[in-house]
């Protein structure tokens, strides 16, 4: 593709040598069966395998019951998952998902306090923060972004199998969230300003994917006097339409408006339109249903904001200690450590938004109420969710663990699975090619793909090929 090369994105640097490595990392077992039900039901206060500070590697996973590890209701063939190999007639297990690729997707975590010329043993890696799919000209690309400062573009080489370091491009601080929307790329991370050079603030910049050699929009509070977007690292962006919201580790929410071309800005430009105070830690989510935003935060808070009313003020507080709303409603107990992620999700029945947290529980809420209709636990606690597709577009929810476990869940009931949010399949180092440690990023593919970012610097993609039973 045209316009990635030379100085395309406003310069950067073209890397078409970077390999994929076939090792395999190490994942945690352990799982909770609790089922769904409830109004904030399955809290489990003493959770075992946590791990609150990771430091590195250890040499016991923690949380492991032994055997072969944990499995859901569909039993997974590993040779298959991990291999697209299984020659087996008498195989009793699943050939639902495989492994389509792996990427090493970010640098190496330089350390001046060894003898390995500056860098960590064990090919350690900065952790890849963010993942976002492109689909252009009847091809997917991926958006990876990383602890390391940089965004890489990757495209698939049919020939090798594997994805191709397309393009990068430094931005001078850990990049902390990558969306894809409107044929532009949104980045959110921590850079420096011209206006103070000494210290790192929160940034966003945009480029439009149709000329990707023109400098990006950036996102001023107040330009010239207040060239960035907040005073702390862009942490989490969603895109409606014209309009971008932004949230910080300092727990601000900001709302943009995209201004059309003038004579000031002959691109057009993002003004700051609104400001959002609440929250008192980092934000770790945003989704909207209808007029109401929906923010979460490590605080262990979440919070509805009406974008109807004047101000857009807060309507309804969720935490851990009470239900807390802006009216009478029962929102039933929020979650107990630091909420980690937002997905919506409409059915039949409604809209509702689901929620995880490192205390290990995925709660389910109504999207307009705030009331919390079902909650299911896990022996780990989760640090990122997406919606994703199986092979016939139909909708189950995938789960990143602090171990680098993943799991699949349906939504709804089925004829052949007749309990909601069940777990169909647990993806671990037994049977799958894991992370080797938090799974930070979730996105969705086509055709039954997803893509995982990790603790671990690795990208993994897997494609769901047989029948869930969804």
């Amino acid at each position: 593709m045209s316009g990635f090369g030379g100085s395309g994105f406003g310069g950067g640097n073209r890397n078409n040598n970077r390999n994929n490595n076939n090792n395999s990392w190490g994942g945690k077992g352990g799982r909770n069966n609790n089922s769904w039900g409830g109004h904030g039901g399955g809290r489990n206060s003493g959770r075992g395998g946590r791990h609150s500070g990771r430091g590195g590697r250890s040499g016991g996973r923690g949380g492991r019951s032994g055997g072969r590890g944990p499995s859901g209701l569909i039993k997974i063939c590993g040779f298959y998952t991990k291999r697209d190999d299984c020659s087996r007639v008498s195989c009793q297990h699943a050939h639902v998902i495989k492994l389509h690729a792996k990427i090493d997707a970010t640098g190496k975590i330089n350390n001046n306090n060894n003898n390995n010329n500056g860098f960590s043993k064990g090919g350690d890696c900065h952790a890849v923060t963010s993942v976002a799919i492109w689909e252009t000209g009847g091809n997917v690309k991926i958006f990876t972004g990383g602890k390391d400062g940089f965004w890489r573009l990757w495209s698939f080489n049919a020939r090798t199998n594997q994805f191709d370091q397309e393009f990068e491009h430094q931005m001078g601080g850990p990049v902390e969230t990558l969306v894809v929307a409107s044929n532009y790329l949104f980045c959110g991370f921590d850079g420096i300003s011209k206006a103070l050079p000494e210290i790192s603030v929160g940034m966003v910049h945009a480029w439009n994917l149709a000329s990707p050699n023109d400098p990006p929009l950036e996102f001023h509070m107040q330009p010239n006097l207040i060239p960035y977007a907040h005073p702390s690292a862009v942490k989490k962006l969603l895109v409606i339409g014209q309009k971008v919201i932004s949230g910080s580790v300092d727990g601000s929410i900001k709302l943009w408006t995209f201004q059309p071309p003038s004579a000031e800005h002959p691109k057009g430009a993002f003004v700051l339109t609104q400001n959002l105070l609440g929250h008192a830690r980092e934000i770790s989510g945003l989704v909207d249903v209808g007029s109401m935003l929906w923010s979460c935060s490590t605080d262990g808070s979440i919070r509805l904001w009406d974008m109807a009313k004047p101000g857009a003020p807060c309507q309804h507080f969720i935490s851990m200690s009470s239900p807390a709303s802006g009216g009478n409603d029962n929102s039933g107990p929020g979650h107990t450590n630091a909420v980690t992620g937002l997905e919506k999700f409409k059915s039949s029945a409604g809209d509702f938004v689901l929620s995880c947290s490192l205390d290990g529980t995925v709660k389910a809420w109504n999207g307009g109420t705030g009331q919390c209709v079902a909650s299911e636990s896990h022996e780990d606690g989760v640090v990122s969710m997406s919606m994703i597709g199986d092979m016939n577009g139909k909708p189950c929810l995938l789960l990143g663990c602090e171990s680098g476990m993943m799991y699949i869940r349906n939504l709804e009931p089925t004829a052949k699975i007749q309990q909601a949010f069940a777990g169909l399949i647990i993806l671990h180092e037994f049977v799958a090619v894991v992370h080797y440690g938090a799974v930070k990023s979730l996105c969705k593919g086509p055709a039954g793909t997803f893509y995982t970012g990790g603790e671990d610097g690795k990208v993994l993609v897997y494609q769901i090929t047989g029948d869930l039973g969804l």
